[in-house]
């Protein structure tokens, strides 16, 4: 049996401390969020992952947008406030739904800003 691995994004902060939309800030050639989602997508093309779910807060159609430009499913938090534990949850409640029921199933959980994560 082979250990299916599923991606989650939680992007659904508000970038507070950052001082406004950190997740769409641009770092080099593409936003911030939008390093890590590439760098899950060359996962997904090596086998390495299975689907990737990005949460997003509500109305949020810039990281949506951001989302399904890299083949990923965006998911919206289910409360307009909630925090990282509400995001896990909404992902995983997502990626339940997306995958078949199996015991063999993780899900690997990246930041959305940390562009420099590497395959």
């Amino acid at each position: 049996m082979s250990l299916r691995v599923f991606g989650l994004v939680p992007a659904a902060g508000r970038g507070e401390r950052f001082g406004g939309e950190k997740l769409l800030a641009r770092w080099h050639d593409r936003e911030l969020l939008g390093h890590v989602l590439l760098k899950l997508g060359g996962a997904r093309a090596a086998g390495l992952l299975g689907a990737t779910v990005v949460v997003h807060r509500q109305g949020d159609d810039a990281v949506r947008a951001l989302a399904a430009e890299y083949r990923c499913h965006a998911e919206e938090m289910r409360v307009k406030d909630g925090d990282l534990s509400m995001s896990l949850r909404t992902g995983i409640d997502s990626l339940k739904r997306r995958a078949a029921a199996a015991s063999e199933q993780a899900v690997l959980i990246c930041l959305g800003d940390q562009p420099m994560l590497r395959v």
